[in-house]
């Protein structure tokens, strides 16, 4: 028995150091890994923020790259409605502008028409003198010639009948 029992201490023995030494070796693979893990992500947190460090060196700060763009977009947004309210005004003021020539297009030619009418009614007078002036003229000739044969003829008895005047109409 005695033999048995140092048999089976000595494969015990055996088997706790190979458990043992597995235990090592599980122990060593998982340190590995840890410290593999660790120095991955400690080297990437390094380069992380090296690269912040360098955008901010830089001046390309991603927050303030942000800002400037919505205030870009907000200048944009900005200038359009200006550009688009300065439109419609000077379309309104080209509007204006046309509608003032078109008022003193219609105003001269509303002088010029009052003009020829004045003109037309002055020569239409002037015609009608004319015309009147010129049958005076006629009558009075003729009172002149009636006046000369009568003086050259002798005396004649008198009528009661009144000698005809001219009719002298006016032209207006």
């Amino acid at each position: 028995m005695t033999h048995r029992h140092t048999h089976l201490s000595l494969e015990s023995f055996h088997a706790r150091a190979l458990a043992r030494q597995r235990l090592r070796e599980r122990r060593g693979r998982a340190r590995r890994i840890r410290n593999r893990i660790l120095s991955v992500t400690g080297v990437m947190f390094v380069l992380a923020w090296a690269a912040i460090g360098v955008q901010m060196a830089v001046g390309a700060d991603p927050v303030l790259v942000a800002d400037a763009r919505r205030a870009a977009e907000v200048v944009a947004v900005r200038d359009a409605a200006l550009a688009k309210r300065e439109a419609v005004a000077a379309r309104a003021r080209a509007r204006a502008e046309r509608l003032r020539h078109r008022e003193l297009e219609l105003e001269a030619r509303a002088a010029h028409s009052r003009a020829a009418r004045l003109a037309a009614q002055r020569a239409a007078a002037a015609q009608a003198a004319a015309a009147q002036a010129a049958a005076s003229r006629a009558a009075a000739q003729q009172a002149a010639a009636a006046q000369a044969a009568a003086a050259s003829q002798p005396a004649a008895p008198v009528q009661s009948a009144a000698a005809p005047t001219p009719v002298v109409t006016r032209m207006s």
